[in-house]
């Protein structure tokens, strides 16, 4: 259930992405940072509670419709060291999970002034790293990513623009764990960050 409702929100972005091209041809450019709260699956990311990071990203919008590519990565308490699959471990470590992805936009046809939500799928490449003491522990663990959500757009003045939003995102381990299993489950992610360039596609969406 997780996994198609993970799908059904980047197929919806990408189908409504030809139409919403062509309200206008002239393209826009944005760099953008953020920081992040996210909830993970502990099935798949054992023992780790929420995280708190950032991320960076390159959009280009064309008419209504916009593609981002970034690398976010958070950072995150770990529980009890029984949760972990790391020999001889104790409590007092920390993990962080690093994610390239791809995030097409479509903005939606409600903006007011400098006011533009959108609707946001996600697909991306996630890496957990235990650590203690800064020092990396333990194997890798990969997982595919895949998601959506709703964000808005507010420009501030010419050029910059504030980016706020949240979203569902699922997950599946890339490897079979020990007891034969390849786990997935869902979380969340909620943003808030800055915007510079590109605010055209923010403050005139086409419709």
């Amino acid at each position: 259930m997780h996994a198609r409702l993970a799908l059904a929100l980047l197929s919806a972005v990408l189908a409504a992405a030809p139409l919403a091209a062509q309200y206008r041809n002239t393209p826009t450019l944005s760099v953008e940072a953020s920081g992040v709260y996210a909830g993970v699956p502990t099935r798949v990311f054992p023992g780790l509670g929420d995280g708190r990071g950032a991320e960076a990203q390159v959009t280009l919008g064309i008419g209504n419709f916009a593609i981002s590519g970034g690398v976010s990565r958070t950072f995150h308490d770990v529980g009890g060291a029984a949760t972990l699959p790391i020999p001889g471990t104790t409590p007092d470590i920390g993990a962080h999970i690093t994610t390239f992805f791809v995030e097409p936009r479509l903005a939606l046809p409600l903006g007011v002034s400098n006011f533009t939500p959108y609707l946001y799928g996600r697909a991306g490449q996630s890496r957990l790293q235990y650590t203690t003491d800064g020092d990396e522990i333990g194997q890798r663990t990969n997982a595919l990513q895949l998601g959506g959500g709703i964000g808005t757009i507010v420009e501030v003045t010419k050029g910059i623009a504030l980016n706020l939003g949240g979203g569902y995102q699922w997950h599946r381990a890339g490897s079979t764990f020990s007891d034969g299993s390849k786990p997935s489950g869902g979380g969340y992610m909620v943003r808030a960050g800055l915007l510079i360039g590109g605010t055209r596609w923010a403050r005139d969406p086409g419709f």
